[in-house]
């Protein structure tokens, strides 16, 4: 068994380990030793993903107060879950 590792990360400067069951994994991949600490890591994941919001809306169908995710785009229209099964059922392709 490897003893841990302990790096420092290339961002916040923070020492951190790699256990060795990290290190079989990264090993058996083929992947590199990571260079930044677990917290720099995600805190980069998030950048990436869309920012978990909810905001308060109105059914564009009928007008129903709902809560949502924030439009990206003024022409995406947003239902209530019983105008969007009606509208599905009438609309779309993949149900029959």
């Amino acid at each position: 068994m490897n003893e841990p590792k302990v790096e420092k990360c290339v961002k916040c400067g923070k020492e951190f380990k790699i256990v060795s069951v990290e290190q079989d994994f990264y090993k058996k991949k083929g992947l590199p030793f990571p260079v930044s600490c677990p917290a720099c890591r995600q805190e980069m994941r998030e950048m990436w993903r869309n920012k978990r919001e909810l905001i308060k809306s109105k059914c564009a169908s009928c007008g129903k107060d709902i809560i949502t995710t924030p439009k990206f785009s003024p022409n995406v229209k947003v239902y209530c879950k019983e105008c969007y099964e009606k509208y599905t059922e009438t609309h779309d392709n993949l149900i029959k």
